[in-house]
């Protein structure tokens, strides 16, 4: 990564795109955080620097002088680590990019623009990031070491989500974000090492006051060491057991950070288990965590692109909440409806069916200025007879034309605008699995998808509530 292009990237990213960088815009001074494998601490060595913690969520708040736009962190790796984190405005018309650098001993961020040190991740003013944030993560398909490809400037400079850093102990991480559009308080910093994760928010100071009314906090004017809130688990009784401490998850939109039903599956990697998780309340699940268990979620919802979270516990299961950001479809995306079911060879759903287009109709009045192509899919192009079971005959692209009908119609009956709305029966044209090995396989293939077809008002456009 020490070509010239890098370090030419390098000097623009530290001259702000051709914006002159002021001293008092661009401080110097970078927050401090350890990383061990007992957890991620927030350190502090000036005796004015207050670390303050609101207890209910376990995020560390951080004050900015106002029009900051370079922001600093200086991450100590004690033990060796995968590192990923994620950064979230608090405005969807925000834009952050960030300058990942890693070095083997300490270094300051003045040392890493004298000496000209290149980036091991960055992401450009990508647009995208004010809807789903921008980061690491252990769900990117980008291979930096991957000396063959054809795409591996676009992919330093435009990737979203980097893949994960592999630190090591005594290894010094500064991260710089640097905010490139829009007006608003801050941001969310979530990073993760291994099995910790911890919440950090960058406040300016302006909502600074704002923040502490909504947080019970905890305060240290002198600490060479952080905060660290201890934990406890409720129990029913005193002679009681303590009751398994549990994950909190809430499902919200990405841009607009409202709530959003969707649902949680649950894998359970080490012990092969899988299974749907019903919401407690609308938009949250609760998981019991058992200790050293590996856990795979998977989140969804109408309308959203579909989430993965991976995590692990160790010795010591801890109970903790997070949001979990949907991105919204946009047009072009398309999401299959799988709770549609319908009875063999024929256009009659199957009772449970209207629950889950009802959903659909929620997210169509939630979102005036989408329209919708209904897609019907079948296992096949075979012609199907007339039985016992079904009046109908003819061909599958018939079937799932009818079948495509049928939701236009339920859609309709529920206020939605028949010009919004689209039906296609595709048959058997375009299946999941083309050449389907057991009926499971073949059931996939079996399917109502939604198209988005045009989008006259973004989640992005739209005013955060």
């Amino acid at each position: 990564m020490q070509s010239k292009s890098i370090l030419l990237f390098l000097f623009i990213s530290s001259f702000a795109f051709a914006q002159p960088i002021h001293v008092e815009r661009d401080s110097m001074i970078a927050k401090e955080i350890s990383i061990d494998s007992n957890g991620i601490y927030s350190l502090s060595r000036n005796m004015s620097d207050t670390i303050i913690t609101d207890i209910q969520t376990n995020t560390v708040i951080q004050c900015y002088p106002d029009g900051h736009e370079s922001f600093w962190y200086k991450i100590r790796v004690k033990d060796d680590c995968e590192v990923t984190f994620q950064i979230l405005p608090f405005g969807s018309e925000n834009i952050y990019n960030f300058f990942l650098y890693q070095h083997n001993g300490d270094i300051s961020p003045s040392e890493i623009k004298e000496r000209n040190i290149a980036p091991i991740r960055a992401n450009l003013c990508k647009n995208e990031m004010a809807i789903a944030g921008t980061g690491l993560s252990i769900t990117s398909a980008v291979n930096f070491y991957d000396a063959s490809s054809k795409t591996k400037v676009q992919d330093f400079y435009y990737t979203q989500y980097h893949a994960p850093v592999l630190a090591k102990k005594g290894d010094v991480l500064i991260l710089n974000v640097y905010h490139i559009k829009g007006v608003d308080c801050g941001y969310q910093f979530v990073l993760n090492a291994n099995k910790h994760s911890q919440k950090f928010k960058s406040v300016y100071k302006s909502c600074y006051t704002e923040q502490l009314k909504k947080s019970i906090s905890k305060k240290t004017l002198n600490p060479s060491f952080s905060i660290k809130i201890p934990q406890f688990v409720k129990t029913n009784s005193v002679n009681e057991a303590p009751a398994l401490p549990v994950a909190t998850f809430i499902t919200k939109d990405s841009a607009k950070r409202t709530i959003v039903e969707g649902e949680m599956a649950r894998i359970v990697k080490n012990k092969t288990a899988g299974s749907k998780i019903p919401p407690a309340v609308k938009g949250q699940y609760q998981l019991a965590l058992e200790k050293n268990t590996g856990y795979h979620l998977i989140f969804s919802s109408i309308g959203y692109k579909s989430l993965e979270v991976f995590f692990m516990t160790g010795d010591t299961a801890k109970s903790f909440t997070n949001d979990v950001y949907l991105l919204p479809c946009k047009e072009g995306d398309n999401f299959v409806m799988d709770k549609i079911y319908f009875y063999p060879n024929t256009y009659n759903m199957k009772p449970g069916s209207g629950s889950e287009l009802d959903k659909l109709v929620t997210y169509l009045k939630a979102n005036p200025g989408i329209s919708i192509e209904i897609q019907g899919h079948t296992n096949g192009n075979n012609r199907i007879k007339a039985s016992y079971e079904s009046d109908f005959k003819g061909s599958s692209k018939k079937l799932s034309q009818y079948r495509a009908d049928i939701i236009k119609n339920y859609l309709t009956g529920k206020e939605i605008e028949a010009e919004r709305l689209s039906a296609i029966g595709y048959g058997g044209s375009n299946p999941i699995f083309p050449d389907p090995k057991n009926q499971t396989q073949a059931n996939k293939n079996i399917r109502v998808e939604v198209l988005i077809l045009s989008q006259k008002e973004t989640a992005l456009s739209s005013k955060t509530k």
